[in-house]
């Protein structure tokens, strides 16, 4: 049971990194397209915070500034992003899981 415990932290770690990066190149491409100053800023800044406190302040920002239309190349990096994300996601939980499933049954 110790197994799961530690192979559901290490899914949880690595997938957690992995949908802060998704989530970053998300938030950096849309902010450009919707022309908000200083858009990696904003980007580290979504990022930022325990509670998602900046991601929602950059959904309540970008309310303000209408987006021009994706070329296809970054139309296919936005799509490609939210796709990874969402993995990421799903792997999040899955070890959430696991590692719920070693503390139940460690004795």
């Amino acid at each position: 049971m110790l197994l799961f415990v530690s192979l559901g932290c290490s899914i949880i770690i690595l997938s957690g990194i992995y949908l802060t990066y998704q989530v970053f190149q998300v938030v950096y491409l849309d902010a450009q397209y919707r022309h908000i100053k200083k858009p990696k800023l904003w980007a580290w800044f979504s990022i930022s915070g325990q509670h998602s406190e900046g991601l929602i302040l950059y959904l309540l920002t970008r309310k303000k500034h209408p987006r021009d239309a994706l070329s296809d190349d970054d139309f296919l990096a936005f799509q490609k992003g939210k796709k990874k994300a969402i993995a990421a996601f799903i792997f999040e939980v899955i070890g959430v899981v696991l590692f719920l499933i070693g503390i139940c049954f460690y004795h």
